[in-house]
């Protein structure tokens, strides 16, 4: 039972100061997570703080892209005009390129070479899909 107690402990200890969108992507998304932080250490070189609430806010976000592409209120054609529409205006990258240049390829080397703003994404799906359907 104390071995249990210390275990769960140093548990919760490790993952003080990281959100569970943070934990979630590091975990499954390493490149995805790791091409954030990169973003984030640009952004802010130096202001530790700022880039800690940076990968925080676009781990959530990509984390509610991950739900939003699953669950949407939208048939799929019209959501992946909108996904399109966002990725088109908020990725910044040669994705192409960045595919042909990994040796792996999957969910999170394509989500990686997207090198997305992740909450501008998130936001323009959703506000494209709310006009979407005040069309209706």
């Amino acid at each position: 039972m104390k071995k249990i107690f210390i275990c769960l402990l140093l548990f919760s200890i490790a993952g003080y100061g990281q959100n569970e969108d943070l934990i979630n992507v590091k975990l499954e998304m390493p490149l995805t997570y790791a091409n954030i932080a990169k973003n984030a250490a640009k952004k802010w070189p130096g202001d530790f703080e700022m880039q800690k609430y940076t990968i925080d806010n676009q781990c959530k976000a990509f984390n509610e892209y991950l739900k939003l592409s699953k669950n949407h209120s939208v048939p799929d054609d019209v959501y992946l005009q909108c996904a399109m529409l966002a990725w088109d205006k908020w990725c910044d990258s040669d994705w192409v390129k960045c595919l042909k240049e990994n040796k792996e390829f999957g969910l999170d080397t394509v989500d990686a070479c997207w090198n997305a703003d992740w909450e501008m994404v998130v936001y323009t799906i959703k506000n494209q899909i709310e006009a979407y359907n005040s069309l209706k």
